[in-house]
C-alpha cells in the first residue's frame, strides 16, 4: 500500500513540474532573458572600463549548455525531477503514525529558507548580487508546492476511499429500459 501512495505523491509531482515548466516558460523566462541582456551589456561596459585603465580583462569561461538547452530541457528536466522528487517526499511523510505528526509539522516548518545557502551569503556583497541570487522564483516554488497539495490530495483520496461492498453493488436496482 504505502509504494501505491508514494507513487501516488510522485505523480502529482510530475503533474505540479509541468504546470511550472509551463509557468517559467511563459513567465520567467522573458525575464532571465532580460537580465541576461542587462548583465551582458553590464560586462561589456566593465571590459571596456578595465581595458582603458589598463586592467587585464579576464576571459569568458566556457558555454557548457547553450542559452536556448537551458531555457526549453534545462529548466523542463529541473522543474520536473525536483517536483516529481518533492511530490514523492510529500507522500512519505504523510505515510506514518498519527501521534508523529506534531513533530513532523514542527520540522516543516523550521526548515531553513534558500536564501540562506552558503553560494547566497557568499556573495551577497559583491556588486550586482543579491541574497537570493540562487533561489527558484518565488511564483514557481508557489506552483510546484499547490500543485503537488491539490494533485496528491485528490489522488489519495480516491485511492483511500473504501469501495462499496459486492453485495451493495448487485443489489441495487436496474435503471429503468435496462436490456436484460
Amino acid at each position: 500500500m504505502e509504494i501505491r501512495v508514494i507513487l501516488r505523491g510522485a505523480l502529482a509531482g510530475f503533474w505540479a513540474g509541468v504546470l511550472g515548466f509551463i509557468f517559467a516558460r511563459i513567465f520567467a523566462e522573458p525575464v532571465i532573458n532580460k537580465a541576461i541582456a542587462y548583465e551582458s551589456g553590464r560586462d561589456a561596459v566593465l571590459a571596456q572600463l578595465n581595458h582603458a585603465a589598463g586592467r587585464p580583462i579576464a576571459p569568458d569561461g566556457p558555454e557548457i549548455f547553450s542559452r536556448t538547452i537551458q531555457s526549453t530541457v534545462g529548466i523542463g528536466t529541473g522543474i520536473i525531477a525536483f517536483s516529481t522528487a518533492m511530490g514523492a517526499l510529500v507522500a512519505v511523510a504523510a505515510i506514518g503514525h498519527t501521534f508523529t505528526i506534531t513533530t513532523r509539522g514542527q520540522l516543516y516548518l523550521t526548515v531553513p529558507s534558500l536564501g540562506n545557502l552558503a553560494a547566497n551569503v557568499a556573495h551577497q556583497s559583491q556588486f550586482g548580487y543579491a541574497r537570493a541570487a540562487t533561489e527558484t522564483p518565488q511564483p514557481i516554488t508557489n506552483i510546484l508546492w499547490t500543485s503537488i497539495a491539490l494533485s496528491f490530495g485528490a489522488l489519495l483520496e480516491r485511492f483511500a476511499r473504501p469501495a462499496p461492498p459486492a453485495s451493495a453493488v448487485a443489489a441495487s436496482p436496474e435503471p429503468v429500459g435496462a436490456a436484460p
